[in-house]
């Protein structure tokens, strides 16, 4: 038969253990709110939109006969290499020469464009870029133009930033303009659209075929990107 102290220290052994415990899980749910409070967002995510494809073929070049929708890609490519080894979570609208359209039949453009945009919206990005090529009458115009949505102060500085990395390429002094286009005026988040060079400018055209200058475009894509990402530039 146990006495009356061996009873009593039991229950303190107890209610000390249990102690213990009520503050340790108290300690853990705090500490659980402050950081989910104070974490940063895990990811940094890009749409990356790599104009036309399939049947649409885009613009081609003067000379090469090169089509728009190749070169879109292989630059897309590139630059989700330089996001991607940034860390940042990237989601390409298209991943092959197919476009996104299903069967061609009537209407295929307009299920093109909302296919990207249903893409965009499920990866909720926090900027979203569409790649493409230009072409004018007058062979003389030559470099990259940025647009950005409608609107949307962000866009204009993220396209501000990313014309200013590109100027410095092409050697011009460009400034960012509206887009009225589809992909930016239904996207969602931050949004530009690069018209990387003119396939109807010959040095244009010769420059966008070489690997080495398509590396460079993507490279100055993110670099504005990412400088807008960071504040790290003043593009006015």
């Amino acid at each position: 038969m146990r006495n009356d102290k061996d009873f009593f220290s039991a229950d303190r052994v107890i209610a000390v253990i249990i102690l213990v415990l009520l503050s340790a899980t108290y300690v853990g749910c705090v500490c659980a709110r402050v950081k989910a409070a104070t974490s940063p967002k895990p990811e940094f995510t890009v749409v990356i939109d790599a104009g036309h494809g399939g049947i649409d073929g885009g613009v081609s070049g003067k000379k090469s006969n090169v089509k728009e929708s190749e070169l879109n890609l292989d630059i897309s490519r590139k630059l989700k290499s330089e996001f991607d080894d940034s860390g940042a979570k990237t989601v390409m609208t298209r991943k092959t020469e197919a476009g996104l359209y299903g069967v061609f039949s009537k209407g295929f453009k307009r299920r093109d464009m909302k296919k990207r945009m249903e893409i965009a919206e499920k990866a909720s990005p926090d900027v979203f870029v569409s790649v493409h090529l230009n072409y004018f009458s007058s062979s003389s115009r030559r470099g990259a133009q940025v647009f950005y949505k409608i609107g949307d102060e962000q866009s204009k500085k993220l396209a501000q930033s990313v014309q200013k990395q590109l100027n410095e390429l092409c050697g011009k002094d460009y400034s960012p303009l509206v887009g009225d286009y589809y992909v930016l005026n239904e996207s969602k988040s931050r949004a530009i659209l690069c018209e990387c060079g003119f396939l109807s400018n010959e040095e244009d055209e010769n420059l966008l075929l070489t690997d080495d200058y398509r590396k460079k475009i993507a490279e100055k894509i993110f670099a504005g990107v990412e400088a807008y990402r960071y504040g790290l530039t003043n593009a006015e």
